[in-house]
């Protein structure tokens, strides 16, 4: 059996932001890294006119990176109006220059975090992406000319017609994709988290008395509510922590609705575990990041009545609000689901390479 040669597409991870997709495919590629050998060669592909230098992409023997120093933009137009260019070709030959035997005689497969336009040769066995939501098709309304101009170019049905695999996170994304674009090989692989439960078992987390959201300005995630709620409860205090949010700017806030920016992930985390709750009112998502990380900490998450969560959440006991009114009681989290790496990255590397 010939070795198995991986293309990682890791264009969507290159974003300094930490949103859910970033911080999936962050972790689930620190454990690919792991599991690289002679018969899982691995090259994680990159681009833009700088070259970043993260921990989850650190090299070793069979776990190589490639960094095309093409501006997306001209990608997206080169992928659209030149079809007969085939990235495959591009990286491998960039590979070659390295090291002659990395490719040879291999099964060549292809996997993309986040759906990415793409031009393939015929010499890849099998094309996979992950794909968390269509928000892109549902809520067409609310992309800017940049974003709108960007699905143009990337053509999603055409994309997703050509793909032999598409994995995504939930039932409920699941569902979608089907309903829409009417592709029959989809896979449903749960987020995976680090393992941070085990670390605070020892001691009692002191709660704080502040809500948090963890959250952008992308009209979806409708934090226009949030402010809402903020003021219809004067006496509670809000924690946003956004690196995009400049409404402050335009309107004064109330004293108790604070803003954070450019925080870590341990600073993040230590904020789920010590808030009374988190609140999540995005209209649409195929998964919450912050949900899965509340869950994890045992912290009451408030949400909408709207069909995604209680589909994807209705094992965990989310607590809902109505008319912004924060629930007197909120419920407790049944945590019937432990959102951690350990094994996601196995069953995400079998679903690529088992066709």
């Amino acid at each position: 059996m010939n070795p198995k040669l991986i293309i990682i597409d890791c264009r969507s991870l290159q974003d300094p932001a930490i949103n859910g997709v970033i911080k999936v495919g962050r972790n689930f590629l620190k454990d690919f890294r792991k599991l690289s050998n002679n018969q899982k060669r691995m090259i994680v592909w990159t681009n833009g006119i700088k070259k970043i230098e993260e921990n989850f992409i650190v090299e070793k023997n069979y776990f190589r990176h490639i960094h095309t120093r093409i501006p997306n933009i001209l990608l997206h137009l080169t992928f659209k109006f030149l079809p007969f260019i085939k990235i495959d070709h591009l990286i491998i030959r960039k590979i070659r220059k390295q090291n002659k035997e990395f490719t040879k005689h291999t099964q060549k497969f292809y996997f993309g975090f986040d759906l990415r336009s793409i031009q393939l040769s015929n010499q890849i066995n099998k094309k996979t992406q992950y794909i968390h939501d269509i928000a892109f098709d549902k809520l067409k309304e609310n992309l800017s000319f940049k974003a709108k101009f960007f699905y143009y170019l990337m053509n999603p049905t055409k994309t997703i017609k050509n793909l032999d695999l598409i994995i995504t996170n939930s039932k409920f994304s699941k569902s979608e994709i089907y309903n829409r674009f009417q592709h029959k090989k989809i896979k449903i692989i749960e987020p995976g988290l680090k393992k941070v439960v085990a670390k605070f078992k020892e001691k009692k987390i002191n709660k704080q008395d502040y809500i948090l959201c963890i959250s952008s300005s992308d009209p979806r995630k409708n934090l226009s509510q949030l402010l809402k709620i903020s003021q219809k409860n004067p006496h509670q205090e809000f924690i946003l922590v956004s690196n995009d949010f400049d409404y402050h700017i335009k309107n004064d806030l109330k004293s108790n609705f604070k803003i954070l920016k450019n925080l870590t992930e341990t600073e993040i985390t230590k904020l789920i575990q010590e808030a009374k709750a988190t609140i999540y009112l995005s209209n649409y998502e195929g998964f919450g990041m912050p949900i899965y990380e509340s869950i994890q900490s045992r912290t009451p998450v408030i949400v909408n009545k709207n069909k995604h969560y209680i589909q994807t959440f209705k094992r965990e006991n989310l607590s809902f609000i109505e008319n912004e009114n924060i629930p007197k009681d909120l419920n407790e989290i049944q945590k019937t689901n432990l959102y951690i790496s350990k094994h996601q990255s196995r069953k995400l590397l079998k679903a690529i390479i088992k066709l």
